[in-house]
């Protein structure tokens, strides 16, 4: 009967920490995101590359570059925050003005992945890798096409209530479900029986 009291406890700690996922904490956010992404957060990694690609298109396309940076200090009132930044993560300002490198570069990987993000104490950070296009030869002309041009980092609060929606209340609602039908065939499961049965045919 040991072995079975062993599983009853197994599966009730599984069928707890199940439900307590469902419920709208905060403990282990940032674990959970690393082994599921929630749709939300790819929506908020959309959203950075479609900001990307319009800094982009003004400051190739506008008769002064600067006009991209006025873009994203527009885009700051939507409680979003863009640092540009170089190859070396150096911030720049404005066209021309370089400044010290961007602070959080370092939970970032070095790669020139097209969006990397991660949560952290409530904020949603993301990095935007950009590569020399042929637009870009204007600003860039010592630049081979396909190299990194420079980094785009995002800045933004999210709403965790989101975050533990009905997506997440969904996935652990089947595995809860599934923990509660198992739990209930353990408590009739007798091993003994299982064992005389088994002696009684020989």
């Amino acid at each position: 009967m040991k072995i079975k009291y062993f599983f009853i406890c197994l599966n009730m700690l599984f069928l707890l920490a199940s439900i307590s996922q469902m419920l709208p904490i905060s403990l282990y956010t940032n674990d959970l995101k690393a082994l599921y992404k929630s749709g939300y957060f790819k929506e908020l990694e959309k959203e950075c590359l479609i900001v990307t690609d319009a800094f982009i298109s003004i400051k190739s396309m506008s008769s002064n570059p600067a006009y991209a940076w006025i873009f994203l200090k527009e885009i700051e009132k939507r409680d979003l925050k863009v640092y540009v930044c170089d190859a070396e993560s150096r911030i720049i300002k404005a066209p021309g003005i370089v400044s010290e490198p961007y602070g959080n570069r370092r939970f970032f990987s070095s790669s020139d992945d097209a969006v990397e993000s991660f949560t952290r104490l409530g904020k949603f950070y993301a990095r935007v890798a950009c590569v020399k296009k042929g637009g870009c030869s204007p600003c860039h002309p010592g630049v081979r096409d396909g190299r990194l041009i420079g980094v785009l980092y995002f800045e933004r609060s999210y709403d965790a209530h989101i975050y533990y929606s009905l997506e997440r209340a969904l996935i652990f609602g089947i595995l809860s479900v599934f923990l509660s039908i198992t739990l209930f065939f353990l408590f009739r499961w007798i091993p003994a029986r299982r064992i005389k049965e088994m002696f009684d045919k020989h």
